[in-house]
């Protein structure tokens, strides 16, 4: 027997409902049960939110009062909870200890992955193929879209890569190898193969320049630099400068896709409701913005995106000042894989977000009051 505290189970219970939600939603026997997931999931971290609110300091009760309401508003006007779901996450994950909450996403996700393709081999789920112009099909071996493949594939690779970082493990490189193929020929999720690419390169990379002043000065800006290029991109794209059609082509017309969405809805401070698709007129071939920046900057609007830019600059401050770079090549590949991709935001694919909780409170190796805590519950394990 092992105690385990029931605000820890709660957690824990939430987040692997939320993963079967996003990576099993094309399995025909689950359908049903899906449905309920994702309210269920909310009901419970807010009660989770009440059982640890005794628990916080009066700065982070404050920290947490105000996140919830830009958050809420946001919500309410966009219609989308998934950023919201995001911030409830993180705001619940106190008593989570991040390196073990890492290995026990990577298994969760590899488990799921494998049942997922062996029921798709067997013909228990849907089949999804999608099509480019050039005539390339796309498989998402039963998954809701070749891109959720690709997400949860970079995702695994995240997660790995967090765990052995400067193991110099061959099992890591040949996982991230494997990935990259079927991102390329199965799925050929782009952003995926970029973000992919880009853990491999920081791995080699990054003890090499752990003590390197100016990087350490300057990757804290790297969310706002990658914002302000996507905005800009999108604004410059109705010039039709012969450099930003190109860039547009090589990201799969997220440029393009940017500078439409921004014409039409524009930015405010808590979002608008992205329309169905048919209701653009003329642009009605446009149903996803794919840029997760220009994504969280219109749907959910400028106030969350500030809140979302700040926390992102100051975690990976304080990560590189505990020389916790592991995760600092997590969050840089994350970033970068979110110019193509608009799940970067989502907790469910990105286990990584959780460490934004180190500003509502310090994370500890073990939890000073766990032998004796009244919400310990006793469990099998």
């Amino acid at each position: 027997m092992k105690k385990i505290l029931l605000s820890r189970f709660l957690f824990y219970l939430s987040y692997v409902l939320i993963v079967i939600y996003y990576m099993c939603g094309q399995i025909k026997f689950l359908y049903e049960i899906n449905h309920f997931i994702y309210p269920l999931v909310a009901i419970i971290l807010i009660v989770l939110i009440l059982i640890q609110s005794f628990k916080y300091t009066l700065k982070s009760l404050v920290l947490m009062f105000i996140s919830i309401i830009v958050f809420f508003i946001s919500y309410k006007n966009s219609q989308n909870s998934a950023l919201f779901m995001t911030l409830l996450f993180i705001l619940t994950s106190k008593n989570i200890e991040i390196d073990n909450f890492i290995k026990f996403d990577f298994k969760l996700k590899l488990y799921l992955f494998l049942f997922v393709i062996i029921l798709y081999s067997f013909g228990m789920t849907n089949v999804v193929l999608k099509y480019r112009d050039d005539g390339t099909i796309r498989y998402a071996l039963g998954f809701g879209h070749p891109n959720v493949l690709g997400a949860i594939l970079f995702s695994m690779c995240s997660s790995l890569s967090l765990i052995n970082y400067k193991k110099k493990n061959i099992k890591v490189y040949l996982f991230l190898f494997i990935s990259f193929l079927i991102c390329t020929f199965v799925c050929d999720s782009r952003a995926s193969q970029f973000g992919i690419v880009i853990l491999f390169l920081l791995l080699i990379i990054m003890p090499k320049i752990e003590n390197n002043k100016i990087f350490n000065k300057i990757i804290p800006f790297l969310p706002a630099v990658l914002l302000t290029i996507s905005y800009m991109s999108a604004i410059l794209y109705t010039e039709k400068s012969d450099f930003i059609i190109k860039l547009n082509d090589l990201t799969s017309t997220r440029i393009k896709c940017s500078s439409e969405f921004l014409d039409y809805y524009g930015v405010n401070l808590f979002g608008h409701h992205f329309e169905y698709y048919g209701m653009w007129d003329k642009r009605s071939y446009l149903t996803v913005l794919d840029n997760s920046y220009m994504n969280m900057l219109l749907q959910f609007g400028l106030a969350p995106i500030i809140v979302i830019m700040s926390s992102l600059f100051i975690t990976m401050k304080k990560a590189i000042k505990a020389h916790k770079y592991a995760i600092i090549i997590c969050f840089i590949s994350l970033l970068f894989y979110g110019l193509m991709e608009n799940y970067a935001y989502m907790i469910g694919y990105n286990a990584i977000l959780i460490y934004m909780s180190c500003l509502i409170y310090e994370k500890k190796g073990k939890d000073e009051d766990e032998e004796n805590s009244n919400n310990n519950i006793s469990l099998i394990v």
